[in-house]
């Protein structure tokens, strides 16, 4: 809590829910994804956050062990989903789609946000820290 300043505390199996305020200038569609490990593990875990409300979103996970955890959250747009809300918007409002199909006609699988922040060198991430 407070950035780091106190620990949360909780018992071995626990869920602890994180939750964040997330936007982006534009209509991209985000994805947001809670990233943690313990203290000397190398391997960050994800989990997917949801949606809440307005710009409130969720995530949680369970605590394997006693110790120390860091938590991150990482938040992406996602251009398939993207593009699909905006063909669904055309849709809904009598617009012609076609073109907008020809025109994104070999689409961005999901999960590309995925691949594309896997690409990138990692510098730490901010972290917060928690002792059960």
């Amino acid at each position: 809590m407070d950035c780091g300043r106190y620990p949360v505390k909780r018992e071995v199996g626990a869920v602890l829910e994180v939750s964040a305020d997330i936007f982006k200038d534009g209509h991209e569609v985000l994805v947001a994804h809670l990233r943690y490990r313990r203290d000397g593990d190398r391997v960050w875990r994800e989990t997917p956050m949801r949606h809440v409300d307005n710009d409130r979103w969720a995530g949680a996970f369970t605590l394997a062990t006693t110790g120390r955890y860091r938590y991150t959250v990482e938040a992406l747009p996602e251009p398939f989903l993207s593009w699909a809300a905006d063909l669904e918007k055309r849709h809904a409002g009598g617009a012609p789609t076609r073109p907008a199909i020809a025109q994104r006609s070999a689409p961005t699988p999901i999960g590309s946000s995925e691949r594309r922040r896997r690409r990138r060198p990692w510098r730490s991430p901010p972290t917060r820290r928690w002792r059960l």
